[in-house]
Formats: structure tokens, C-alpha cells, sequence
């Protein structure tokens, strides 16, 4: 099915930084720049609201869409506290919209290829799997500046998190965990 639907808006954490964004992609002139996220919650235009951005931004950025009935795609996770995901939750479910989380690195070809060898028995049962995750031992000023946030626990996106969780993502490919183990 082909998708229906046409990138209508650009919010940005300026309006300025919105413009940039529009002609550095070279988006219609008719594309709508937006500095507020309340701003673009009020546009009446706007169904579907697409958030891509640090996690710790997330609640401040689609809870005004969320509240005025828009339904969400984002990125892992829906927000960085409990009780910012409980309020979005609930805001989503007052007003009958719908907030997907994207995981899409379950849908990246080679796992989906190997969840489909382990689905048609082609490798046998798997009895035993192992994950690993630790923290890059890198100073944070190894790294580019705007990548340092990553090394902030405070963010809620950080090295640790997302490399355990797609490395979870992988694991999900075989079955359900039966049981786990962890070392400090």
C-alpha cells in the first residue's frame, strides 16, 4: 500500500534553526517552520507528527501534538522518566490518538533473515545465547560536540542504553528469554 500523506511542517527548537532545516533538505517553499511545538500542535493541517530528537526532549516536544489529538511516531523510547511516558500515554488515550514507538532495528535484513532461518528450522533449535554490553571506555571529549550527550546518563540517550537495547533487539530474534544473568 502506498503511503498518503506529504511532509507539511518542520519543527525545530527555533524557527530559525526550522528555516535552516527546510532549505538545507530542500523542502517545498509551502513547508511550514515551526520554532514551538505548541505552535505546531495548532495547526489543523497536521495528523501525524514524526519526533526525532535527543530523548530527554521528547515529553517537552509531542505532548502538546499528543494533547491536541495528533497521533506520534518517535524513537526509542517514548520519553526518558516513567511519569513522562504515563502522561503521554494518557494523553494519547483521552483523546483517542495513537503513539507508535519505533524500533526498527528488529526490521533491519539480516535479522529478519535470521529470525526467518530460526523459524524454519534451518539451524536447528537454539539452546543457549549469549549478549554483552559495556560502557566505551572514551572520554567524552574523544567525541565531536554534539555527540557528547551521549555520555550523560542524565539524558536518558546514552551509549550504554542504546547499545544494550539493539543488542536486546538482536537477541529478540530468537525466541522468548528464558532466563538471565548479569555481572557488574
Amino acid at each position: 500500500m502506498p503511503i498518503r500523506g506529504a511532509l507539511i511542517a518542520v519543527c525545530n527548537s527555533s524557527l530559525e534553526a526550522a528555516k535552516r532545516t527546510i532549505e538545507r533538505h530542500q523542502l517545498p517553499p509551502e513547508t511550514r517552520a515551526y520554532g514551538d511545538p505548541h505552535d505546531l500542535a495548532e495547526d489543523k493541517d497536521i495528523d501525524l507528527v514524526v519526533c526525532s530528537t535527543r530523548v530527554d526532549n521528547h515529553y517537552k516536544t509531542i505532548l502538546p501534538s499528543t494533547k491536541a489529538g495528533k497521533d506520534i511516531y518517535l524513537e526509542w523510547p517514548l520519553a526518558y522518566h516513567l511519569k513522562h511516558s504515563q502522561d503521554l500515554v494518557g494523553a494519547s488515550r483521552d483523546r483517542g490518538s495513537k503513539t507508535i514507538v519505533g524500533l526498527q532495528g528488529r526490521f533491519a535484513p539480516a535479522l529478519v533473515k535470521i529470525h526467518d532461518l530460526i523459524n524454519r528450522n534451518r539451524i536447528g533449535k537454539v539452546f543457549s545465547s549469549e549478549v554483552r554490553a559495556s560502557r566505551a571506555a572514551a572520554s567524552p571529549d574523544a567525541l565531536p560536540a554534539r555527540l557528547r550527550y551521549f555520555t550523560d546518563f542524565g539524558i536518558g540517550d546514552n551509549e550504554v542504553l542504546v547499545t544494550f537495547e539493539e543488542a536486546l533487539e538482536r537477541h529478540a530474534q530468537l525466541e522468548q528469554i528464558r532466563s538471565s544473568q548479569g555481572w557488574k
